[in-house]
């Protein structure tokens, strides 16, 4: 049973701010936005980072108001995702 959550994920304004905390090497980190439907809207992050925090823009210019998702993936040595979390946010304009 895992208690300790190893990612944290919070949007600020049109900034995601997230944390990789318990993962003790460095991490291919994948960051997506979803519309309501489960579309892609944006890849904020593509690429491999080391443990710790980070912010990303996330700019919402274009999107119009309503639900949204973003999730983050890290991925370790193996093509398996080592932590996911999808967390649901409201642009509102």
């Amino acid at each position: 049973m895992l208690i300790a959550m190893p990612i944290s994920i919070i949007l600020i304004s049109y900034y995601i701010i997230y944390a990789i905390r318990s993962i003790k090497e460095k991490s291919f980190v994948i960051l997506n936005v979803y519309n309501i439907t489960g579309n892609l809207i944006k890849t904020l992050i593509n690429q491999t980072k080391d443990p710790g925090s980070y912010e990303t823009e996330f700019n919402a210019k274009g999107l119009p108001s309503g639900v949204y998702f973003y999730r983050l993936e890290v991925f370790g040595k193996s093509s398996s995702p080592v932590y996911s979390d999808t967390k649901k946010t409201i642009l509102l304009k």
